[in-house]
């Protein structure tokens, strides 16, 4: 569901509890369901398996638009996320970034300047604490999702990637 239809982590744990509780939302123990470190195995090994013939260039591009993006929103400290950070995304993947500003405003009046429409929206927080607000928008074909956050750091676990680690890996990709 996540590497073929392009869902979230969350969203496809729910789409198989509803298959296994035929819909009928039973209670299924916490342990019984797979961690994300679990899942993110999984669709590493269906990639391996299944689309080793595209995406790893796909995941290449996907980087370095998000560099370039990045390099541009210097100002707001951005950290690449999710699948193209953590090297599992698809033809189904965005580019997921989290900046640091005071407001969604501020970010939202710089990318319009830039000759972007960027579209408001709230998202959850991606530490999973209440939701945060964030803007939607196309770069160089590709949708984005930018998470606003009013303070800079993200927990290593979420394997964020600042702009000087995004580079460290796309470099140790040219040498091999």
């Amino acid at each position: 569901m996540i590497a073929e239809e392009g869902l979230d982590y969350q969203s496809a744990k729910r789409k198989a509890y509803d298959r296994i509780t035929g819909g009928h939302r039973g209670r299924i123990a916490q342990e019984a369901l797979p961690t994300n470190e679990q899942v993110e195995a999984a669709v590493r090994d269906h990639l391996a398996l299944f689309c080793a013939d595209h995406q790893p260039a796909r995941l290449r591009s996907l980087r370095l638009q998000a560099q370039a993006l990045m390099q541009r929103l210097a100002d707001f400290q951005p950290s690449l996320l999710g699948a193209v950070a953590n090297g599992t995304a698809t033809e189904f993947s965005g580019i997921h970034l989290a900046c640091v500003s005071d407001n969604a405003k501020a970010l939202g009046i710089f990318l319009l300047d830039a000759g972007l429409q960027p579209e408001a929206v709230m998202v959850p927080h991606p530490v999973g604490r209440a939701e945060v607000e964030g803007l939607v928008f196309a770069w160089q074909g590709e949708t984005v999702l930018v998470s606003v956050l009013s303070s800079p750091g993200l927990p290593k676990r979420l394997g964020a990637l600042t702009m000087a680690q995004l580079q460290t890996l796309l470099d140790r990709e040219d040498d091999q």
